[in-house]
């Protein structure tokens, strides 16, 4: 959903209207990215955001909401994922590291369309700027059947209004049932207690996290991930703190 102008630089409004012009002229390529969050959306005005992301757009918070707002070089504010891109006329411009050039809007992207996707991920959403597992509740299976949109991933639950009686609470999008004092009432994949929220978890902490590739307890789902900082990635990569995910 395109922004109210007034929230937008005149220059901004220019290039807007221009890219709108030339999708129209030549034909979009990008899919379209999220519709409506509804409950799911995390702001509902600029005070709701900070950070790197201090601009609510279409419910999500966002790095920019004009030009003026990206400084490096050869980088616009793009209208679709609410950041700041790099741009470009081919993919050669976009530096390789999985981006290409959207061709309708004019900077890199990791994602077009869903023929650039596969895997777990079959999804393009443009508007998270990557591939995804959903982008509609249809898009999940019955045991996970709820789109996490800002994520694209299917979970069991988002608020405890979608878990039955017997297990009514979602805890880090699963329903359970019970409260922990010990991690002697919990077990299989949620073996620890977070006595603070007296639920069972997957970590406490790294050492928690030994199997598979996720060496790293995120602080806030007590879920082990890829990365919490730069230290878990190898040399020439970094931590996407958005995904917990090494890039580079």
């Amino acid at each position: 959903m395109p922004k109210p102008l007034s929230w937008l630089s005149t220059r901004t409004a220019g290039a807007g209207l221009l890219a709108l012009a030339f999708a129209f002229a030549c034909g979009s390529t990008d899919d379209a990215g999220l519709g409506g969050l509804g409950n799911q959306a995390e702001c509902k005005a600029n005070a709701d955001c900070g950070g790197n992301e201090p601009y609510c757009q279409d419910g999500r918070c966002v790095e920019c909401s004009g030009n003026t707002d990206c400084t490096d070089a050869n980088t616009v504010c793009d209208s679709v994922t609410g950041s700041c891109k790099r741009t470009c006329t081919q993919t050669a411009d976009c530096g390789g590291k999985d981006l290409i050039c959207s061709d309708q809007r004019g900077v890199c992207v990791r994602c077009r369309d869903n023929a650039d996707c596969g895997g777990e991920d079959p999804l393009c959403n443009t508007t998270l700027d990557r591939c995804v597992e959903c982008k509609r509740h249809e898009d999940c299976g019955a045991a996970k059947p709820i789109c996490d949109l800002l994520h694209g991933e299917c979970r069991q639950c988002m608020t405890n209004g979608d878990c039955p009686a017997a297990t009514p609470t979602c805890n880090d999008h699963e329903c359970i049932s019970t409260s922990c004092s010990s991690n002697e009432q919990c077990g299989g994949e949620r073996p620890y207690c977070n006595l603070g929220a007296k639920t069972c978890v997957e970590c406490l902490e790294d050492a928690n996290c030994k199997d598979g590739g996720d060496p790293a307890c995120d602080p806030e789902t007590k879920r082990c991930v890829e990365c919490t900082s730069n230290a878990h990635c190898d040399p020439d990569k970094t931590c996407d703190l958005k995904e917990m995910k090494c890039k580079g």
